[in-house]
């Protein structure tokens, strides 16, 4: 096979990601902003499930 026929194949084996993950499941990095953010929206009495599910983050990392 030549080199442009397996870097194709290669692409559809894949999601893309570099990890080989999906992309969907890839951390993205939070600012310290962000972070202060959704702490203060908890003190507040926002609760725990309504911030999981506006931040699409599992309620146990929001947490922890």
């Amino acid at each position: 096979m030549s080199g442009v026929m397996e870097a194709g194949m290669e692409k559809d084996r894949g999601s893309g990601a570099p990890s080989g993950e999906p992309e969907a499941s890839r951390e993205v990095r939070w600012s310290a902003r962000r972070k202060e953010e959704v702490v203060l929206r908890l003190l507040r009495g926002d609760t725990l499930d309504l911030l999981a599910r506006e931040t699409g983050q599992p309620a146990g990392r929001i947490a922890a």
